[in-house]
């Protein structure tokens, strides 16, 4: 697999015309990841992915940006976006329970971004990275109660609370406890790690600047000094969201979920991080172009272009070699219809 260091080296007498900055080469191999990240479902850019669902709804992790198809317990069903609601001569609303018997998933609004169904606790922030020591990173969601965290410690509310990241590697031989007798917010101690004042049920946002490393949430027990990882969020992921299928109503309960899905785009940040755009032929290409644009040479940027479109086609007709394409037409669908072409 192509990752960003591999690339790096065996580009470095074309990107940005030859420049050696590594920052600015990782820009560029980005850059030119970007470009066609849209332009098809490349080869390794569609993934399976494996589910567990325990209440009908289904939080997509950051790396997928859509779904392809689905199969609950092992039986295909039909996905709809959110837009099948609101189709003119569509059935209404799916919500109601007339809408019991077909197989559709349903694409809510994105977020809550975490639920914690094993409790109600103290959230942690770290980074795999020293520069983002005292970065703070906002938290929003609701308390044990219910309600809507908010900061009460300045002159104006807040909502949300924020904490400071601190350093990944203080949980490789525990996590270190606050001293005995305090019983005021260890947010406001000087110790490490700090997590949040409150305990939140559930999270619904994150917000972080850009960072330089990773930044993990943990849910966190001060009592036991215990921790679960949450989430982690990429450098360049400054505020989460994500998207939420519910499934159909008579699908509550444990199901096991199989997804064919396109995966998101995300920038690389480290040398080892493999690439979304897995052709060297195909960076060659577009790295030129990009650098040929930039100086205004638009007809050699189209070849460059071109090319790189081709060397991208020839893998996934290579790769496809010998597969019978399939289509399906959701006979369903009110409205517009859809088609999943598989090619």
């Amino acid at each position: 697999m192509l990752d960003l260091g591999t690339v790096k080296s065996e580009l470095s007498h074309v990107i940005a015309g030859g420049n050696c900055n590594p920052s600015i080469m990782a820009r560029e191999i980005n850059m030119a990841q970007a470009w066609f990240a849209n332009k098809n479902d490349w080869h390794t850019t569609l993934q399976r992915y494996s589910f567990c669902t325990a209440n009908g709804c289904l939080v997509l992790p950051r790396e997928i940006a859509s779904i392809r198809r689905v199969r609950v317990d092992g039986a295909l069903v039909d996905v709809h976006t959110l837009w099948f609601e609101y189709q003119a001569n569509g059935p209404g609303n799916m919500d109601s329970k007339w809408f019991d018997c077909y197989n559709v998933f349903t694409l809510e609004n994105p977020g809550p971004v975490i639920n914690q169904p094993c409790g109600c606790n103290h959230i942690l922030a770290l980074s795999d990275r020293e520069e983002d020591k005292d970065i703070e990173v906002i938290i929003r969601g609701t308390d044990c109660a219910g309600l809507e965290v908010r900061n009460t410690t300045c002159t104006e509310y807040e909502w949300g609370e924020s904490i400071p990241l601190r350093n990944v590697e203080i949980i490789r031989g525990g996590l270190q406890k606050p001293s005995v007798g305090d019983d005021t917010c260890p947010n406001k101690l000087s110790i490490i790690p700090r997590y949040t004042c409150e305990k939140f049920k559930k999270i619904s946002h994150i917000s972080k600047p850009i960072t330089k490393g990773y930044v993990w949430i943990f849910e966190y027990c001060p009592d036991t000094n215990n921790y679960r990882t949450l989430a982690r969020l990429h450098p360049t992921d400054t505020s989460s969201e994500y998207q939420i299928f519910r499934l159909r109503p008579d699908y509550d309960g444990e199901r096991q979920l199989s997804i064919l899905a396109k995966r998101r785009y995300i920038p690389a940040v480290n040398d080892t991080d493999v690439l979304y755009i897995q052709s060297l032929p195909a960076l060659y290409e577009a790295v030129q172009m990009l650098y040929k644009r930039r100086n205004n040479d638009i007809k050699s940027a189209v070849q460059h272009e071109g090319a790189a479109m081709q060397h991208l086609s020839d893998q996934l007709s290579s790769h496809n070699k010998g597969v019978i394409n399939e289509v399906d037409v959701d006979a369903q669908t009110w409205g517009g219809g859809r088609i999943y072409n598989m090619s």
